[in-house]
């Protein structure tokens, strides 16, 4: 569609697992990007995309399986 081929973009994700080292990438198919912005957070477009791109802790609950080695970890997953 137009608004597919104006708009459209993907994110990447890569998460690395501990264990093994294996990398797990995806990619996401995007037509927009919510980033927060508010005055005690970020003050420009630059730091809220720093923000949205910083390392995530997986946590509890939220447990990485490595494709390769079955681990189940808490690692940390990263937007590029």
């Amino acid at each position: 569609s137009v608004a597919k081929a104006i708009f459209g973009g993907q994110v990447k994700s890569e998460v690395t697992c501990p264990a093994c080292k294996n990398v797990s990438v995806t990619r996401d198919a995007i037509l927009d990007l919510s980033v927060g912005i508010t005055a005690s957070s970020c003050s420009s477009v630059e730091d809220a995309l720093k923000a949205f791109t910083s390392p995530e802790k997986l946590g509890k609950g939220n447990e990485y399986k490595c494709e390769k080695c079955k681990a189940s970890v808490q690692e940390t997953k990263r937007l590029l």
